[in-house]
Parts: structure tokens; C-alpha cells; sequence
């Protein structure tokens, strides 16, 4: 794997990140997208990580099914946690404070 491969695989991930934003925009949805966003970015991390390490050490990787996944799905995921995470808002809603300054 070559850098130019791995900041490929990376880049891919950012029009993900705008799909899965659309797609689980809104307030009725803030949960699913903090769920998947903490997905994103966990298993995402570990992938650009070990990527990282992979590609800047020169190592041959074996294509296995666990390599696969890690390269193609993690890669990508982690800068589409980013957009989800930076771009998604605050799932948290004040909803109480709303009335406080009225009689």
C-alpha cells in the first residue's frame, strides 16, 4: 500500500460523510447519528492507525478479509465521522430552559 493509496481510501470518506449527514439529519434522528458517528469514529481510527503504520513502514499486507474491511470501510469511515461529528450539530436540545425568561 503507497501513501497515495491510503490518502485515497481517506478521501473517499468525506462525500460519505455528507451523505450519512443527509441522511440522518434532523432531531428525530440526533441519536442514530450519534451512534453512528461514535462508530465512525472508533473503528475508523483504529483503521487510519494501522493504515498509517502499514503504509509508512512499507509493510506487505496478506488481503484478508480482516485487512479488506480495516483498508475499504475504515479508512473511509473515519473522515465521515469527522463531517458527521463537525457538520452533524449538538444532539443535545434545551428544551427546558426555553420558558425561563417568561412570567
Amino acid at each position: 500500500m503507497t501513501l497515495e493509496e491510503y490518502f485515497g481510501l481517506i478521501a473517499l470518506g468525506l462525500p460519505a460523510g455528507f451523505l450519512l449527514l443527509g441522511l440522518f439529519s434532523g432531531q428525530e434522528k440526533a441519536k442514530a447519528r450519534q451512534s453512528l458517528t461514535n462508530w465512525c469514529l472508533a473503528f475508523g481510527g483504529l483503521s487510519v492507525l494501522l493504515g498509517g503504520i502499514a503504509a509508512i513502514s512499507h509493510a506487505k499486507l496478506v488481503a484478508t478479509r480482516g485487512i479488506l474491511g480495516a483498508l475499504f470501510i475504515g479508512l473511509p469511515a473515519f473522515p465521515a465521522g469527522l463531517m458527521l461529528l463537525l457538520l452533524g450539530g449538538s444532539t443535545k436540545t434545551d428544551t427546558e430552559g426555553e420558558n425561563d425568561g417568561e412570567a
